[in-house]
């Protein structure tokens, strides 16, 4: 079973990436809520403009998130001295786009708790966001066999999808849904798979299913609509 607190390997933008549903985090003060969310949207600025053209940029980008990542850090102490909740932490960072300071912080989490499933399919995401494909393969890969696998095959899925190939990520998803058949994100990203895979027929009853386990998700609409 995957752990509830941590998000899935998300496609919830699978759609405009091509052509992995944000969760809530855990609360904070509202001063440092404010902060935070002006950290995130300056990252993801920077982000948007590396995604234009690589190389210096793409690399100030990541050099940028780690100083603002460092600046929205609760300094040690007890409320990070448990791995629990700094795997929450990461997995906040990563709910705000924050992907290579996440990395960062995972070569912390990992440094001082050694590596789980939790942490590598979070080193995973951030990889496969982050750009570096063939490396988040390797970590998807290595979910095999522990209770995240099933996240494992979403994550790979997903990596086939942003290489165009959807019959592949199709096959993959559909290895997920036997261990989270109501999982809605899977569903939805199935259900887009197939329909770019060109079988519209079989695409209806995953999206059905996703919009009507979370109706009121974005995606999930976008691709009942296409």
């Amino acid at each position: 079973m995957k752990n509830p607190d941590l998000p899935s390997a998300s496609f919830a933008s699978l759609a405009s990436s091509v052509s992995l549903p944000p969760r809530a985090g855990a609360p904070r003060a509202p001063g440092a809520a404010r902060r935070f969310a002006a950290l995130a949207l300056c990252a993801s600025a920077l982000l948007l403009s590396a995604c234009a053209a690589k190389g210096p940029a793409y690399l100030a980008a990541a050099d940028a998130q780690q100083r603002m990542a460092a600046d929205a850090t609760p300094a040690p102490g007890p409320a990070l001295d448990s791995q629990a909740t700094y795997l929450k932490l990461v997995a906040e960072m990563q709910q705000n786009d924050m992907w290579f300071a996440s990395l960062a912080h995972i070569d912390v989490l990992e440094q001082r708790w050694g590596a789980s499933p939790d942490s590598m399919r979070l080193r995973a995401d951030a990889l496969r966001n982050s750009g570096q494909a063939e490396q988040s393969a390797v970590f998807y890969q290595r979910l095999a066999g522990t209770p995240l696998e099933a996240a494992g095959s979403h994550g790979l899925g997903l990596l086939a999808a942003g290489r165009g190939d959807f019959t592949g990520a199709v096959r993959l998803f559909e290895v997920s849904r036997r261990s989270r058949p109501a999982d809605a994100v899977l569903l939805s990203d199935l259900g887009y798979a197939l329909l770019r895979a060109g079988q519209v027929a079989a695409a209806r009853v995953p999206l059905m299913q996703a919009f009507q386990l979370r109706p009121d998700d974005r995606q999930a609409q976008v691709n009942l609509a296409l």
